[in-house]
């Protein structure tokens, strides 16, 4: 089966039958992503086949990280013209139950990062963040070189490092 990955499209991918091991991210799929969508709030992008059943899934959208929870040597950089440091949220990264092991985290991780450096050509954004959702979620992006920020749990990785993974 061929796979792709494109924008969530209600009215053709299948989204009832989506499990995952964390209710959250199962309920947010099944139930409120559209929501999301039409208000603008978020982005939602699909890995699924020609049966339209969706494998995994990603979103992204705009988030003001406040400049305190930056390193020093950031802090120092962008303090004097920035209180908050404009970035990218992928806000939710989840693989269906049945479809675990094959790969599809890395594979919707790095489509994510391509999509978030487009975007950011187009407007400002510092980095990806992410929110890990439990300690397997932070050793997933850790292998990925994401950073903690200092007094939180979130992690981000620069918009300067994905461009390295994405020479042109």
């Amino acid at each position: 089966m061929i796979l792709s990955i494109v924008p969530l499209d209600k009215r053709v991918h299948i989204r009832g039958s989506f499990t995952n091991q964390h209710r959250s991210l199962q309920n947010y799929f099944r139930n409120n992503v559209t929501k999301d969508i039409d208000s603008g709030m978020a982005k939602c992008y699909v890995l699924s086949g020609e049966d339209a059943i969706v494998k995994g899934y990603y979103t992204l959208s705009s988030i003001s990280v406040p400049n305190v929870h930056w390193d020093a040597s950031l802090q120092e950089k962008y303090k004097p013209k920035y209180d908050v440091i404009p970035c990218t949220l992928l806000g939710r990264l989840a693989i269906d139950g049945n479809a675990q092991g094959n790969g599809y985290g890395e594979l919707l991780l790095m489509d994510a990062l391509k999509n978030a450096l487009a975007g950011s050509g187009r407007i400002g954004s510092f980095a990806v963040v992410v929110d890990p959702i439990d300690e397997n979620a932070k050793a997933f992006y850790l292998k990925y070189d994401f950073i903690e920020l200092s007094s939180t749990t979130r992690m981000y990785l620069s918009m300067r490092k994905i461009k390295s993974l994405f020479p042109s």
